[in-house]
């Protein structure tokens, strides 16, 4: 009798717990909500919160819960969005509106007379018209201070600033590295860099206009201003693995601390610049990330000049990463100094800091 009772509670209990899982949240017998933003998995969980952009495969989506989320496009099933979406897709279409995307297609406001591929799809943004949901940003510093036989301040710091649509990508990066020891500086080096991307397809995207700001005195780099334009590619574009490449001419003006006799100062020169950049998930809480630029100019600007970071970031919370990541620059033919003074060549350094997103 006891075994008879306690298998009935085993099984109302299991049936109690299936109902909740596979239970379907409730919009008022409306397709779309009125409140939330609600996704649905291949594996048939739903999660609510507020989606902010799909891009490069990811889906953003801030959960009440779970906090934000960082999903595979391929695990997503269905999106009811209660806020308004723009959407791209790959023909180069867009679409603007509360989004219902359910059994390979996509509609806009509930109705169903104009739908889309789902397959489509290029990228996806929060806000429709509103700009202000477009915008991301991380900010990096990190610093070491000793004090004893010797004085040592060394601070570096990071910060990347992004603005992604559904129809273009705007860059913005600053990295600086400043050092003392025993009062001397030993290093100071600014690094400025914007890009500006419109997206021709899902993989090839046209770069009207990039910029960069270089500034290193103990590499006798007064200021170096790079402007050009290009042509990029997404070589990988997988849920865990992204892999692009950009290239294209330009022109760079270079002013030096001081020359020797003779050279020009400042020097011009055109150039051709190839970049790729390379991103892959190795878990959830570790991505590991890596940029490659090089610039070919004449002898006098240096000739060929590489910038390489390579790096891992390590997720704390929802906002706070753990970052490391090594540098290098190296110039191929760096200008002496009007003492006869050769910079070196090459220039590593190696940053350990906390970012911030937001």
């Amino acid at each position: 009798m006891l075994l008879n009772r306690l298998t009935a509670l085993q099984f109302f209990l299991l049936c109690v717990f299936s109902c909740a899982v596979l239970a379907q949240p409730k919009w008022d017998d409306e397709p779309l909500p009125a409140k939330f933003d609600w996704v649905k998995l291949t594996s048939g969980e739903w999660l609510k919160g507020e989606l902010k952009v799909l891009y490069d495969s990811e889906l953003e989506f801030d959960s009440d819960n779970l906090g934000l989320l960082h999903l595979d496009w391929d695990d997503v099933a269905e999106i009811r969005s209660a806020q308004v979406l723009s959407v791209r897709f790959n023909n180069g279409s867009q679409g603007i509106g509360k989004v219902l995307m359910r059994d390979g297609q996509v509609s806009f406001n509930g109705v169903d007379v104009e739908s889309y591929d789902a397959k489509g799809i290029m990228s996806m943004a929060a806000g429709g018209t509103q700009g202000s949901s477009y915008w991301s940003a991380e900010v990096v510093l990190g610093g070491n201070f000793k004090r004893g036989n010797s004085l040592e301040n060394i601070f570096d710091s990071h910060i990347d600033i992004k603005r992604r649509t559904n129809a273009s990508q705007f860059k913005f990066n600053y990295l600086a590295t400043l050092r003392r020891v025993d009062n001397i500086e030993t290093e100071n080096s600014h690094r400025i860099s914007s890009s500006y991307d419109v997206f021709i397809t899902q993989k090839l995207f046209w770069r009207p206009v990039y910029g960069e700001y270089y500034r290193d005195k103990i590499q006798n780099i007064s200021d170096r201003v790079t402007v050009g334009m290009g042509v990029g590619y997404h070589l990988i574009d997988s849920s865990k693995t992204t892999w692009g490449v950009t290239a294209g001419p330009g022109y760079q003006y270079s002013r030096f601390v001081s020359v020797s006799e003779g050279e020009n100062n400042p020097e011009g020169s055109g150039l051709f610049m190839f970049e790729t950049l390379w991103d892959y998930e190795l878990s959830k809480v570790i991505d590991i990330k890596a940029l490659y630029n090089i610039q070919l100019t004449n002898d006098e600007s240096g000739r060929y000049k590489h910038h390489s970071r390579i790096g891992m970031e390590y997720e704390l919370t929802d906002a706070l990463d753990f970052n490391i990541y090594f540098i290098w620059d190296r110039t191929e033919k760096p200008q002496r100094d009007e003492a006869g003074v050769l910079p070196e060549q090459d220039d590593t350094r190696m940053t350990v800091g906390l970012g911030y997103e937001f």
